[in-house]
């Protein structure tokens, strides 16, 4: 699945809030593209994680304003590694093994049968309910002709065919699930010397997942290699080649995915028939006939969905990147970087005709192509010199280029011709479509850094960029950069005694622009809508496009004390820092009768601010022993400021219910939940009918906020004699979830809260006619969860957020 990265909390109103990953000195793409029926992964996973030699994290304006607007949100500067060139071959392998469970599942009643009103009704039906009765007043009887079920037809206890073979519950969802086993693997053979020097590394990756039937596998190779004819004059360069691919899942809200099977099921249904291997035996999830074998008309049975439904994958990558470096002088140095990001992804996918998801077109095909290439050229001319004995110098001014294009081609084939055929040949109607994307930014920058006495040291950035996604009034921007920093130990001669080792402050305060979230918006856009009475057909984009949009700009203020004691037994980094990002580029709604639902304007602003700390403490320091202490805490606020005036609140992309999502509102936290609600009165009492029932406002609001109050992280190493030990924990405090799982499931009757559905409660609040304390019991069955939407009330999902989790050991 995609990682979610967010540096200093979310900058930007679009979806896209990612770090720039830099690797090497190369940007690459991280981007992906996902679809509606699975997730796809972050394209920083064609990375061979043994291949990393350090990893830095850029987090204020300040630090990564030479990046230009791609960085604005942050920047993971990886270094790979590279050739000792000691004279040697060196050679080093290595290799591990991960296992993977599943640790928690929503739980599930078991103590009654699918069915409605109390009363059992059988699989044929397809009822997707479990309020039915009690299940051991449930037995099976044996019947020849029923197909649902190896055990035999379930009828009451009464029942003149009932047998004295008890029905008893399933545990579907913890016997479908698999241990998932992850190999990982590494050779580098380096050498050389500082003349020449070469570095050659492979890399296998396989993983099976804890569902059954998904896995992924990744192979790299890397070649790196370094030639100095010179003194002056150096060459390097190097290509990483990656290979990856697999089988993956549909998202879990999806018809044929494996989780609506799994967790709305009703226990007295055996998804595996009463097989042993039920995941390669079709008797388990199909019939005679070859249809599915389901509980219900809607939800695929998981085994089918991990036979039938599946999407593959596999992208070939390369990423490489050719500098030379000259020395025009000792204090004077020219270096020209030329670096290639390319890769080409192939997908399938496909679900059968008998499949919930599109049974009502027989089935459906769908190939993907998707290549992308990125060109980076980069020229700097560095000049640093020590100006007396006092003040040093170091000047850089640079040029930068970057073009990247996309192109994708997908053809959907609907309606097989032979059952079981997956193929597009066997479709009866197919749709073709492509796009091109292009994009293209060039920067001209510099950075000047001045230092007095090794311990007070100035630096000021500043950098234009040119976006081809912006009008062309508006598409230049600059955006500058100041940093301080005094090392105060040393002109106060702290530094020699026993408790100061190291002590600095720095401040610092940066800009950087950002242009449009992608091209093409300044306009109208036609796009295919296929064929109607045999002729292609093309129909406006619902958004109207913006010449007079301008750039955003995110500026940011940074205070820190940075601090080591007792020879560095014990360090502190804190910050301090405040960033505001003022005219965000965003699709704005507008009223429908315009025959559009949006626009691209400027309508926006939204503030951070937070404190971090790294502490590393070394309780234990001998020859043969050591004891560190790494933590890292966070904590950050935000709040958006403004909105374009009369829109109430801007939705998020991404997947959630038409009552339920995240969505932007001037005055609140960035991504608040807004959803279904109880009705309170002032005082924020919940108001109760005259049933005893809690009433539901007839106006959504905010449910919850996902942001967490804290996080931190907390590393221990214990290392004896070259052996280590280490643990890390991660914990989050605070920030809300909506669990519209669990919603689903208790209006289905399956969630473990539906079983206790006898006994009487009585909710808190007041009485609507009259303000008094309600005192009326009811009960939590199927009378009480089918008032109220499919998912339940959105605020009655709201779990809390936080979490302990033992990361690695």
């Amino acid at each position: 699945a995609s990682a979610n990265i967010a540096i200093r909390g979310r900058t930007s109103f679009s979806d896209n809030n990612s770090p720039l990953f830099v690797i090497d000195g190369v940007p690459i793409d991280n981007d992906y593209a996902g679809s509606n029926f699975t997730d796809q992964s972050n394209r920083a996973i064609d990375l061979d994680p043994n291949d990393i030699e350090s990893v830095t994290v850029l987090k204020g304006t300040a630090a990564t304003a030479l990046y230009g607007i791609r960085a604005g949100k942050g920047a993971i500067v990886i270094t790979t590694r590279r050739s000792k060139a000691d004279g040697q071959t060196n050679v080093s392998f290595s290799t591990s093994l991960t296992f993977d469970q599943v640790n928690k599942l929503p739980g599930q009643q078991d103590r009654f049968a699918q069915g409605q009103g109390g009363a059992y009704i059988d699989p044929q039906s397809g009822s997707p309910s479990s309020w039915g009765p009690l299940i051991d007043t449930l037995r099976y009887a044996d019947d020849p002709d029923y197909t649902y079920s190896q055990a035999g037809r379930i009828v009451g206890q009464s029942n003149p065919a009932a047998t004295d073979r008890r029905v008893t519950p399933f545990d579907n969802a913890a016997d479908f699930f698999q241990t998932g086993i992850t190999s990982n693997s590494s050779l580098n053979v380096s050498g050389g010397t500082t003349l020449a020097n070469y570095l050659i590394s492979l890399g296998h990756h396989r993983q099976s997942g804890i569902v059954p039937k998904s896995d992924f596998e990744r192979t790299n190779v890397k070649l790196a290699g370094a030639v100095n004819p010179g003194e002056r004059l150096s060459f390097s360069g190097q290509v990483a080649y990656s290979l990856s691919g697999g089988n993956r899942q549909q998202r879990g809200s999806n018809l044929s995915g494996v989780m609506l099977g799994l967790m709305r099921t009703p226990p007295t249904f055996d998804l595996s028939n009463g097989i042993d291997e039920p995941v390669d035996n079709p008797a388990a999830y199909s019939f005679a006939d070859g249809s599915q074998r389901k509980y219900n008309a809607s939800y695929d049975n998981p085994y089918w969905s991990v036979n039938r439904n599946q999407v593959r994958d596999r992208v070939n990558r390369v990423i490489g990147h050719v500098q030379m470096g000259y020395d025009l002088t000792p204090s004077l140095n020219l270096l020209y970087r030329l670096g290639l990001d390319y890769y080409f992804e192939e997908r399938k996918s496909y679900w059968d005709g008998e499949s919930g998801e599109f049974r009502s077109i027989n089935g459906l095909v769908i190939n993907d192509l998707y290549s992308f290439s990125g060109l980076t050229s980069d020229l700097l001319l560095t000049y640093d010199r020590r100006l007396g004995e006092q003040f040093t110098l170091d000047v850089t001014l640079g040029h930068s280029y970057y073009q990247q294009r996309a192109y994708g081609a997908v053809e959907e084939g609907e309606n097989f011709v032979i059952p079981g055929f997956y193929d597009i040949s066997n479709a009866q109607t197919l749709i073709v479509d492509d796009y091109l994307s292009r994009e293209k930014i060039t920067g001209a920058f510099y950075e000047l850094r001045l230092g007095f006495n090794d311990y007070l040291y100035l630096s000021t950035t500043g950098r234009n960029d040119w976006s081809s996604t912006l009008p062309a009034a508006n598409n230049a921007f600059f955006y500058p950069s100041v940093s301080l920093g005094f090392v105060f130990t040393e002109p106060l001669g702290l530094a020699t005694n026993s408790v100061f080792s190291y002590g600095k402050l720095r401040a610092s305060y940066g800009a950087v622009g950002n242009d449009a979230p992608g091209p093409y918006l300044l306009d109208l856009n036609y796009s295919s809508v296929g064929q109607i009475q045999g002729q292609t057909a093309f129909l406006l984009s619902n958004t109207i496009g913006n010449e007079g949009i301008v750039p955003e700009r995110n500026e940011s203020y940074e205070f820190g004390l940075e601090l080591r004691l007792f020879q560095n037994r014990l360090g502190f980094d804190l910050a301090y820092y405040r960033n505001l990002t003022t005219d965000q580029i965003v699709f704005v709604p507008i009223a429908n009768s315009t025959g559009f639902t949006t626009i691209v304007d400027n309508a926006g602003k939204i503030e951070n601010k937070g404190f971090e700390a790294l502490v590393n403490i070394s309780p234990v320091r001998t020859p043969q022993f050591s004891w560190n202490i790494d933590l890292n805490f966070s904590t950050n606020e935000n709040i958006v400021l403004e909105l374009a005036d009369g829109i109430p609140f801007l939705p998020l992309p991404g997947f959630g219910l038409t009552s339920t999502r995240n969505v932007i509102i001037e005055g609140q936290p960035y991504g608040v939940i807004y959803g279904t609600r109880w009705l309170r009165n002032e005082e924020g009492d919940v108001l109760i009918d005259a049933n005893g029932y809690p009433i539901q406002d007839s106006e959504n609001g905010i449910v919850g906020d996902p942001n967490p109050d804290w996080l931190m992280g907390i590393r221990n190493t214990l290392s004896w004699k070259g052996f280590s030990l280490t643990a890390l924990l991660d914990i989050r405090k605070g920030g809300d979830i909506f669990n519209g799982t669990k919603g689903v499931m208790r209006n289905l009757g399956i969630h473990i809260d539906t079983g206790s559905r006898e006994e009487e409660v009585i909710f808190e609040g007041v009485l609507q006619t009259d303000g008094m304390p309600n005192t009326i019991p009811i009960r939590l069955d199927q009378d009480f969860y089918s008032r109220y939407p499919f998912a339940g009330v959105s605020e009655a999902s709201i779990e809390d957020g936080s979490y302990l989790r033992l990361r690695e050991l």
